[in-house]
């Protein structure tokens, strides 16, 4: 959900930076919705780098969000196992989750988040390390079945970094955008969860994976808007 992307030159900085309308034609008329028809995603810095795969050009959020940022809560050096939740007491509905895993070591097929979580819905953010991807599954994030191309799950081809998997996710109370990698891998997608699901749970499956470091930041735009006059995204919705 990232269509008609607007770039912007003499940036501060000399950055280049990047937005694009948080929807697709596929399903822009039926997302359920009235008469609201999405957002801008948030504004990204893009830059080319140089990795073992070649030349890529990489997306991540402007620093400029950094002061959406409010009550932070971290971890480091945990083992993720089936079955726990390291999360089971942290909620929000506009959160920001920066995680680092230590892939190499992983016995689990697959690890990550589920965020906007309710009692039989939560949008998945994760990377599948068979298949070596980063992914993003709305198959049950909530109102899905208006349109047969909405629900599913989304990958990026990505790579680790020295046997590292970053991942961090700007989740809001209908979207979710998730950088892989320091922006190497990116997907933006719509979800439209009940307000009440707000739980957030870290999870693994097939086997454990070691977490480097987490932090899960409460988002607060009210206090950010205070101090602009543009708008950063829906977060500021």
């Amino acid at each position: 959900d990232n269509y008609a992307a607007i770039s912007f030159d003499n940036a501060p900085d000399g950055r280049r930076m990047m937005m694009g309308w948080m929807n697709n034609w596929n399903y822009g008329q039926s997302i359920p919705t009235s008469i609201w028809r999405s957002s801008a995603t948030v504004p990204k810095e893009v830059k080319l780098v140089t990795t073992g795969d070649g030349v890529r050009l990489t997306q991540t959020p402007v620093t400029e969000l950094n002061a959406l940022r409010g009550t932070g809560n971290s971890w480091t050096n945990q083992t993720i196992s089936p079955g726990s939740n390291l999360l089971s007491a942290v909620t929000g509905s506009t959160v920001e989750i920066v995680a680092e895993f230590q892939n190499n070591t992983a016995t689990a097929a697959e690890y990550g988040f589920k965020v906007r979580k309710g009692a039989n819905n939560s949008t998945v953010v994760g990377y599948n390390k068979t298949d070596s991807k980063l992914f993003v599954d709305r198959t049950a994030s909530g109102q899905a079945n208006f349109n047969a191309g909405f629900a599913g799950r989304h990958e990026a081809a990505m790579t680790p970094d020295n046997n590292v998997v970053k991942i961090r996710i700007l989740v809001d109370r209908s979207s979710v955008e998730a950088f892989g990698n320091d922006g190497k891998a990116v997907i933006t997608d719509q979800i439209f969860p009940a307000l009440a699901d707000a739980g957030l749970e870290l999870y693994a499956t097939g086997g454990s994976v070691t977490l480097n470091s987490l932090t899960v930041y409460q988002l607060d735009a009210a206090a950010e808007l205070a101090n602009h006059d543009f708008e950063t995204g829906d977060l500021t919705g």
